[in-house]
């Protein structure tokens, strides 16, 4: 799964049409007026793409800055970010079109209203091995006799994930129903899955777990999210907080503790 897109200069003219065009190597859209830049995102392999006129609108050099999610989140206008990368995440995750207009900042301090255009692109090879990894668990099985609480893991590290599943396992009202291995397919998985409670691996690629938490949280506001890091301060539990966490424990943590906040994630009131 990957996605590609155009994004604009709106700052004097709000919107411009773009045309899109099929390439042999993969979709692209041409940049049809000018102020315009093209960017391309392989999911499955992380790997970011923008052309030169994008780093330029930027106000940035290619030859010094590097095409990242990161880079493109910093430049947001602190007002826009938070539904800019919202919008973003979500049309990937939901494999739906994007369009999205926000400003950015650039080094200069100049603030520059950007108008975006984007769409999913998913191969449908046979041949091709699956755009996202996933994992999930039991979902063909009859839950026992007192499983209340569905959780999904979300964790880049197939060990933690591993341990997660191995300590949840011995509870009777927990069930693991799903995995993901990066915050974009957490984001994806969370919808589809629709689980209780999601363990929420702060710092993951492709796109933060603070991200993905606040996305989730956009979009399904009655799933419970528990924000899990080997950080055991209070900067990046506010943060997971602000997101939409319900709760913050760290991996040092005993397993007794985890699994508390569990049950009360579970129990608390959905969140609009």
């Amino acid at each position: 799964m990957g996605g590609f897109g155009i994004t604009q200069d709106v700052t004097d003219r709000r919107l411009a049409v773009e045309a899109l065009r099929e390439s042999e190597a993969r979709p692209r859209l041409a940049q049809a007026s000018a102020g315009a830049g093209v960017w391309s995102w392989d999911v499955s392999t992380g790997k970011l793409e923008w052309s030169g006129e994008l780093f330029s609108l930027f106000g940035l050099d290619p030859a010094n800055d590097e095409a990242s999610w990161d880079v493109w989140k910093r430049a947001l206008h602190p007002d826009d970010r938070e539904i800019a990368a919202s919008q973003a995440t979500e049309a990937l995750a939901d494999r739906s079109s994007l369009a999205s207009d926000y400003r950015i900042v650039l080094p200069s301090g100049e603030v520059r209203w950007i108008s975006a255009f984007g769409n999913a692109n998913h191969p449908a090879t046979s041949g091709s091995p699956p755009p996202v990894r996933r994992q999930v668990a039991a979902m063909d099985r009859v839950p026992a006799p007192g499983v209340r609480i569905r959780v999904m893991l979300a964790d880049d590290h197939d060990v933690v994930r591993e341990g997660l599943k191995g300590v949840l396992g011995e509870e009777p009202d927990i069930q693991v129903v799903g995995e993901a291995a990066h915050g974009l397919e957490a984001v994806e998985l969370a919808g589809e899955l629709h689980p209780d409670v999601i363990l929420m691996d702060v710092s993951m690629p492709m796109i933060t777990g603070v991200d993905a938490t606040r996305a989730i949280h956009v979009s399904h506001p009655d799933i419970r999210i528990i924000g899990l890091s080997i950080f055991d301060d209070r900067g990046h539990a506010q943060e997971m907080r602000d997101a939409g966490a319900v709760e913050y424990v760290t991996k040092s943590a005993p397993s007794s503790e985890l699994i508390a906040a569990i049950r009360r994630a579970a129990a608390v009131p959905a969140r609009g």
